[in-house]
């Protein structure tokens, strides 16, 4: 018999709710393929920063460290991404610190943090970087993050 349990990656009730089914109904788990996303991007907003977070970045993480202890001892965890999670659209500074040997989960939460507040600080981002119209500032703090071709970023 198979069955579609309700889950939601970005809401940790429900990604402990899902375990403790599979708990429930099985003794391990051989593997765990994460490809849950969202692609907001044509929406650009605070919310919708914040949501793309919350589900590409803290659920999948979640899922992880979740399903950890209930992994069979050969259990392996495979996570899907799309060329949408390349760092080849980041600075040079930003890659560095994503690849760096010495990045802790702990650091990874804070320059998620760092992103969120950086691109959500308004409501039209995007729009700001293609029309020029935002202060120098802004685009300054956001091209710490993007190399958007066309754009000079002082």
């Amino acid at each position: 018999m198979l069955k579609y349990p309700q889950l939601d990656i970005a809401d940790p009730d429900s990604v402990a709710s899902f375990v403790k089914s599979l708990k429930k109904d099985h003794a391990n788990v051989d593997v765990l393929i994460n490809n849950a996303g969202v692609n907001l991007d044509m929406e650009y907003s605070p919310a919708n920063v914040k949501k793309t977070l919350d589900t590409n970045y803290r659920g999948n993480l979640n899922m992880c460290q979740s399903f950890i202890p209930i992994l069979s001892k050969t259990g392996r965890i495979v996570n899907v991404s799309s060329t949408g999670s390349s760092l080849s659209g980041y600075s040079k500074e930003i890659q560095d610190r994503f690849r760096s040997s010495k990045m802790t989960l702990q650091g990874l939460e804070k320059m998620m943090q760092e992103y969120q507040v950086v691109t959500g600080s308004r409501s039209d981002s995007s729009k700001t970087l293609r029309d020029k119209t935002g202060s120098s500032k802004q685009r300054s703090r956001v091209s710490q993050w993007m190399e958007i071709p066309g754009i000079q970023c002082q």
